[in-house]
């Protein structure tokens, strides 16, 4: 078995070596890919850096460290990091999936996409993962089989893709559910939890929907204990589908803890 699966990195930038100015142009288009006012991340940034010693692009960026690493590690995959969806080889029988820059992934996920039959199954779902969700009652949630194109439960075969002339119709979940709805055989949704959305409290929707409306510092604050209080409350049950995982939200939550002891 040979790079039998192709990460796709989504947009991001180089957290670590950006100017303020270089965010806030890069937060614009961000917003407009997430619907919002073109000034609301900027607002985000604002309020992190005005109460944590360690910064909102070094947080993002050792989250991206994380990420890539957990990827890089995961045998017969090829990562490809975002380079503005220009180097994105033509790679045959594999399959292709798509993920943000603070993803994990199934460390055996080449073993289990690797015995599927890529001319038959075009395009393929499996159970989503989100951990860290402020707005929902269990830390590690797993989704069930309900057939949903979720932020990074899928991949198409490099069959489908057609010399990556689809690409463009599958980068963005929304854009690839959209896709799939027009396919004659809706794609098959695996018993199997193989990626996670890791949903810190620097995420953007953990962001958005936690402080809700409300930009201070004691909310933002509250936000983070809450979650470090939550993670180290964790169980290996609640590990059952996805054991790789523990490692990373373990080191994740400690993280969180020594930003939270960073506050001005």
């Amino acid at each position: 078995m040979s790079n039998s699966v192709v990460v796709v990195q989504r947009q991001t930038p180089d957290w670590g070596g950006m100017s303020e100015t270089a965010f806030l142009q890069q937060s614009r288009d961000f917003c407009r890919l997430w619907g919002k006012p073109l000034n609301y991340l900027e607002k985000l940034y604002h309020l992190w850096n005005r109460t944590f010693q360690i910064s909102y692009c070094n947080v993002r960026q050792a989250l991206k460290n994380l990420s890539e690493k957990n990827i890089r590690e995961a045998a017969n995959t090829l990562f490809i990091p975002f380079k503005g969806y220009k180097n994105i080889p033509i790679v045959a029988n594999a399959y292709y999936l798509f993920i943000d820059d603070d993803d994990w992934i199934d460390p055996d996920i080449a073993v289990h996409l690797g015995q599927l039959d890529q001319e038959a199954l075009p395009a393929i779902l499996w159970r989503s993962a989100n951990i860290g969700s402020p707005n929902q009652q269990h830390p590690v949630f797993i989704w069930g089989l309900n057939g949903r194109c979720m932020t990074n439960n899928y991949a198409v075969s490099s069959q489908w893709l057609d010399s990556n002339s689809r690409l463009p119709s599958v980068i963005q979940h929304k854009d690839a559910a959209l896709a799939f709805s027009q396919l004659a055989v809706p794609p098959p949704h695996l018993d199997l939890a193989m990626t996670v959305s890791n949903k810190s409290p620097i995420s953007s929707v953990s962001l958005d929907r936690g402080l809700d409306g409300d930009f201070s510092s004691e909310k933002l604050c509250g936000l983070l204990e809450s979650y470090v209080n939550k993670m180290r409350g964790v169980s290996q049950e609640d590990f059952v589908r996805i054991p790789w995982a523990q490692p990373l939200l373990e080191e994740t939550a400690e993280f969180f803890s020594g930003v939270l002891e960073s506050r001005l």
